[in-house]
């Protein structure tokens, strides 16, 4: 597929995006604040590490301030009709680091949630297994996820996970951890 290239809203002259999900700057001639004119040559831009959601996100710049955009949206709103109005971008292989056009898709957040493996994937991580042990680390009790902890005993899910990541030393006079 050839990389096609768009100017992105409200950044024309500034950012492009290409129909394979990478965006770039572009060469300008800018003001600096003391009066001189500088040239800036444009560059596909490196993007960091994904957000804790997992998407890609970007900031751009413009007259001195930043603003954050998730890039698989900038894709969509410029190359992807949306003639239903729909408000949520869909990756079609459930990749969230493939923003290609041809891996998006519009839809409402019902079709997103529902989508492919999202539901057996959210359930696993709710099927994970929690060693609870007494302060001197012996195990009382092995637990097959948080909700049933949360039924049971009341705890909090929070408080748990703090504790098997290594951020809280204990919970509930228990030392929790990952089985």
């Amino acid at each position: 597929m050839q990389e096609i290239w768009k100017g992105i809203p409200e950044y024309e002259g500034i950012y492009e995006v290409s129909n394979k999900g990478r965006i770039r700057s572009i060469d300008r001639v800018v003001v600096t604040k003391a009066g001189w004119t500088q040239t800036k040559y444009g560059q596909v831009i490196r993007f960091g590490q994904p957000i804790n959601s997992g998407y890609i996100k970007v900031d751009l710049h413009k007259n001195g301030k930043a603003k954050a955009f998730l890039v698989h949206r900038i894709v969509a709103e410029v190359f992807l009709e949306n003639p239903n109005g729909y408000e949520t971008v869909n990756h079609k292989d459930e990749n969230k680091l493939n923003n290609s056009v041809e891996n998006l898709e519009w839809c409402t957040q019902m079709y997103n949630n529902n989508y492919g493996t999202c539901k057996e994937r959210g359930a696993e991580t709710q099927r994970k297994e929690f060693l609870q042990m007494d302060m001197d680390g012996n195990v009382i009790k092995r637990w097959k996820g948080f909700k049933k902890i949360q039924r049971e005993l009341g705890y909090q899910r929070k408080l748990i996970y703090l504790c098997c990541i290594g951020k809280r030393e204990s919970y509930m006079g228990y030392k929790w951890c990952y089985a």
